[in-house]
């Protein structure tokens, strides 16, 4: 770049002095000057003289004429000299400053011209990297070869391929690559071709061994490049591996054959039917399930399926429905016609094939013959009932037979007559307040009739002694509980009602018999029951007691909730007890 001078170096050098040459213009003007400067003079001269100063001599007259001269010849000079220096120095500066001005647009323009040059390089290498990318990222194997057959361009899904690198692609022919010599004579030809040609070529399928010996199916395009010039010597190739492709149609293919293996030999009827009820497809089982002749024999046939075919024509609008809403129908029964007229029971299931825009195209599914199962089933059913029945007869009767014995024991002790019956009763309505199952609460029921069923086994000095019992006669008493066990345990009808007759004396807090279980290991049954059989004995009367008032005894049962009794079902029953009562009075005359 060029440097600034100083204004003595461009006095020296940019400026030079005036030469005789360049006064040569000036003259006129210089002695015009001379001249008038001395006329000027010597006007002043002698006004001077004559007004101011008359003393002056000749000799000092021709001293101040000669310096008035002198002064206007210096004068004259002095106006040429800077007249044309000025004039000089003016347009070289002009010249030097339009010199600068064109040196520092001609740099800023080369420096604009490099920073282009450096912004489009640096484009171009990115466009470039982008590109290099896109094409190592694409899924396709992409080549360039030229008219030798080697690589001048290579991405990374060849090179995989082949096991290497881009790099070490570049400059290599298909021979230096692949040790199969089919192929590479086959890759020769095909490319020689193209490129001669000047063509493009669409190749369906073509083979390649891989580094590893495995063989790959390609799809690939080849097109030949074409120079400015009109000639060509390179090629590009885009190839799509489509192995997986081929391998897929070759399963889907022997799915068919498979699939279709199973169509004509299921033991299962197999369909295919439009929405408006017409055949479309069947197998051979479902021709013989319906009593045709052949799959095409049905489909010609048998038209209308919901008229034709269903016993009940409403069974069809059920089904279509069905598979309409839920997309598919599981274990869907019927009765169908056969071609003889004769009637069997089946059942399908079916799914519908849908378009892609959801729209019902056809269905689709199995029938299974279920006439001899749905025969037998009538049979077992009919059967079924008949023993339910039985049962329901048995049960009555056990159920008669149990009453009875209680109302034997109500008669054995008539200290103790509708006892049963009632403390039955509320047993009941307490085992409902606590949702315990049909099942549990008939089991609880026959249990409360039996509650007193081991008192056959005390003699009736004991049972019907009027007074109070002594000590060993209460530990003979206390061994009721055990007797009904080994009475009924026998029975195995009777078995889940033992709870009650064993259990019922028992206490929640441990105290009581004939085992001394406590709390939640005392059966429910046993639990509910001790509260009710306590509430009737107490205010029942005896011979050698009044019954207690209602609320006297229902204070007893809160005063023993806890030691005596479960206190969640002393809770229950107080509230039960109040829609009791009413009825009680009832019962009591009923017993």
């Amino acid at each position: 770049m060029r440097t600034t001078k100083s204004n003595a170096e461009l006095n020296q050098s940019e400026f030079p002095l005036p030469t005789s040459e360049k006064w040569k213009p000036n003259l006129v003007v210089s002695t015009v000057t001379v001249y008038i400067v001395a006329a000027v003079g010597m006007g002043i001269y002698e006004y001077l003289k004559s007004y101011l100063f008359p003393q002056i001599t000749s000799a000092e007259s021709h001293t101040v004429t000669i310096c008035l001269c002198a002064s206007a010849a210096a004068l004259g000079s002095y106006r040429i000299f800077t007249l044309d220096e000025h004039r000089n120095s003016d347009r070289v500066r002009r010249e030097h400053e339009d010199r600068v001005a064109a040196e520092e647009r001609l740099l800023q323009a080369h420096h604009t011209l490099e920073e282009k040059v450096s912004a489009r390089t640096l484009e171009i290498r990115h466009t470039n990297a982008f590109l290099r990318s896109v094409i190592d990222t694409a899924p396709n194997l992409i080549f360039v070869k030229d008219g030798q057959g080697r690589f001048t361009l290579a991405n990374r899904a060849l090179a995989d391929l082949y096991g290497t690198t881009v790099d070490d692609i570049v400059g290599k022919t298909d021979a230096d690559l692949n040790d199969n010599s089919e192929e590479v004579d086959y890759f020769e030809r095909i490319d020689r071709e193209i490129i001669d040609n000047q063509s493009d070529m669409f190749i369906p399928e073509e083979r390649v061994t891989d580094s590893h010996g495995n063989v790959h199916w390609l799809q690939t395009v080849k097109r030949a490049l074409i120079n400015d010039d009109g000639t060509s010597n390179q090629l590009l190739g885009i190839a799509t591996d489509i192995t997986e492709v081929k391998e897929t149609v070759r399963a889907l293919r022997d799915a068919e054959s498979q699939y279709r293996s199973i169509f004509e030999n299921a033991s299962e009827g197999i369909f295919q039917t439009t929405p408006e009820g017409n055949y479309l497809r069947v197998n051979p089982e479902l021709a013989r399930i319906y009593g045709y002749d052949s799959p095409e024999d049905l489909i010609v046939n048998l038209i209308k399926i919901d008229s034709s075919l269903y016993v009940d024509p409403t069974r069809r609008e059920v089904f279509v429905r069905t598979v309409v809403q839920d997309r598919s129908v599981t274990g869907f029964v019927s009765q169908v016609r056969r071609k003889d007229g004769s009637i069997i029971w089946i059942s399908e299931n079916a799914r519908a094939a849908l378009d892609a825009n959801g729209k019902v195209l056809y269905f689709e599914g199995t029938v299974v013959d279920i006439n001899d199962r749905r025969l037998a089933e009538d049979r077992v059913n009919a059967l079924n009932d008949m023993l339910v029945a039985s049962l329901l007869e048995l049960q009555q009767a056990y159920d008669a037979t149990i009453e009875g014995w209680s109302h034997f024991l109500d008669l054995r002790d008539k200290e103790t007559e509708g006892h049963s019956r009632r403390v039955t009763e509320l047993t009941v309505k307490l085992a409902q307040a606590f949702d315990l199952g049909e099942q549990k609460i008939s089991e609880m029921r026959r249990g409360a009739l039996l509650h007193d069923i081991g008192k056959m086994g005390i003699p009736d000095a004991i049972l019907l002694k009027p007074g109070s019992l002594t000590e060993d006669e209460w530990k003979i008493m206390k061994l009721h509980p055990v007797y009904a066990n080994e009475l009924l345990s026998a029975i195995k009808f009777l078995q889940p009602s033992l709870e009650i007759p064993l259990c019922h004396h028992e206490r929640w807090d441990g105290a009581g018999y004939p085992q001394g279980l406590t709390g939640d290991d005392i059966p429910i049954s046993a639990r509910l029951f001790a509260v009710v059989d306590v509430f009737d004995a107490l205010t029942s009367d005896r011979p050698y007691r009044d019954g207690w008032p209602v609320d006297k005894v229902l204070s007893h049962i809160q005063t023993g909730s806890g030691t005596h009794f479960d206190p969640e079902v002393v809770d229950v029953f107080m509230r039960v007890i109040q829609e009791y009562l009413p009825h009680r009075d009832e019962l009591r005359s009923a017993a």
